[in-house]
């Protein structure tokens, strides 16, 4: 598919509030190199994909000024930050860089008692940002400045899985229960050991 036709389709897709992006057709990889910046409930530092290396991650796509399905992901985080082993770890990135600076986050992620040990927020520069999404995470993040701040952005839903070498073992509706407990089924499969099945629950 076009880019620039891929870009119209996810602008298609809206809801209340910043938008829902399909999963786009998927390729799974690595994440490659990035460096970012972790914000944290009492600090922040620099992350990389090194920092990540040895532990099994989660990882998401929000933005502190949703008014959408972004507060109903991070719940949806923390309840999964509850229910699973301290060697899985949590990143959410903002998709809002320019408004979701450090502070922002740090609110944010007492908001939804997010524990410094294992879970990051990520922010950076919103090139670098939107360059690990598109190539490193696959997914799409994209803006359209004659919105609302709140409706202006297209991001996905989905709950990426990352294996102890940041490599993409599955993409996972952080939305709905079914999505939610395979990918429970499939993190707790990675820590033991296990390649995992079929794990794209679009």
């Amino acid at each position: 598919m076009r880019k620039d036709l891929f870009f119209i389709f996810v602008f298609s897709l809206g809801v209340a509030g910043c938008r829902k992006q399909a999963l786009p057709p998927t390729d799974y990889g690595n994440i490659g190199d990035f460096k970012l910046t972790s914000v944290t409930t009492t600090n922040q530092g620099n992350v990389d994909k090194k920092a990540l290396s040895g532990r099994v991650w989660i990882a998401n796509f929000i933005l502190t000024n949703c008014n959408g399905p972004c507060p109903i992901l991070s719940g949806n985080m923390e309840k999964l930050q509850s229910e699973l082993p301290q060697e899985v770890g949590f990143l959410s990135f903002t998709v809002d860089p320019e408004n979701d600076d450090a502070p922002s986050l740090q609110r944010y992620a007492k908001r939804f008692s997010a524990d410094p040990s294992r879970w990051l927020f990520v922010r950076g520069d919103k090139a670098s940002l939107y360059e690990l999404y598109e190539k490193g995470f696959k997914v799409v993040a994209a803006e359209d400045k004659t919105l609302p701040l709140a409706e202006r952005f297209v991001h996905t839903t989905k709950f990426v899985l990352l294996d102890q070498n940041g490599t993409i073992k599955g993409y996972f509706d952080g939305d709905t229960p079914y999505g939610l407990t395979k990918l429970k089924r499939e993190a707790l499969s990675l820590l033991r050991g296990g390649a995992g099945h079929d794990r794209n629950n679009a």
